[in-house]
């Protein structure tokens, strides 16, 4: 027998793989027992390649999320600084549009996730140093509510990719373990058929060219 190799993904070793060995061993009465200790390995792969894929499924939730409130959160900076723009008479080398906006527009909203963060903080303290500013008194407060979403959804989402990453290490661990467990049974079968590697072969499915699946792909970082 070929041996399946590791670089496979957990559903091909599940689905695959293992699905057939383990019909295989309970089609026959000799084998109920390796049948009943394979189908424990099988359930504990597929139990943690799923949560693996669950983990995948809340990053593209969370990442939408964040995604939403970069882009509300980027509106209201646009909205602050053309209310202040257009009250300097579009000068954007206005003092103060400058006090506002030392590097215009574009470097505040066009940066990375944390350094956006940052930088709206520090202009909501800049702006609170007058709140008695028409455009000031309409915008800061709503600009306050809408960088804590944003802070609230960046942290969500780093805290799921790291869940994510965690569950990516037990599945790989868990394959480990599943490999060894199909090694196993073939010893086992060839025990209970006293050596007949004939007969052995055909509990376990031929190896094809190895795949490497798409549930195969550890989660990455966010990126602005």
């Amino acid at each position: 027998m070929e041996m399946v190799k590791g670089s496979i993904g957990w559903l091909t070793m599940v689905n695959e793989f293992g699905v057939f060995t383990h019909s295989r061993l309970e089609a026959d009465p000799k084998m109920k027992d390796l049948a009943e200790s394979f189908k424990k390995r099988q359930e504990e792969l597929e139990r943690k390649g799923n949560a693996f894929n669950q983990a995948q499924r809340t990053i593209s939730a969370l990442e939408a999320q964040m995604v939403k409130a970069d882009y509300d959160l980027d509106n209201t900076v646009r909205d602050l600084y053309f209310s202040k723009l257009g009250a300097c008479g579009n000068n954007k080398k206005d003092p103060a549009v400058l006090r506002w906006f030392p590097d215009g527009l574009t470097a505040l909203i066009r940066c990375s996730f944390d350094e956006e963060a940052g930088k709206v903080t520090a202009l909501i303290g800049v702006l609170s140093e007058t709140p008695d500013d028409p455009v000031v008194a309409r915008i800061l407060p709503n600009l306050k509510a809408l960088l804590e979403t944003y802070q609230k959804s960046i942290a969500g989402l780093k805290a799921a990719i790291t869940a994510a990453s965690n569950a990516w290490e037990l599945v790989e661990a868990e394959k480990i373990n599943w490999l060894v467990a199909y090694s196993k049974s073939y010893g086992d079968v060839l025990s209970v058929l006293d050596g007949d590697k004939r007969s052995a072969d055909t509990f376990f499915k031929k190896v094809s060219k190895p795949k490497k699946d798409d549930d195969d792909t550890p989660p990455e970082p966010p990126k602005a």
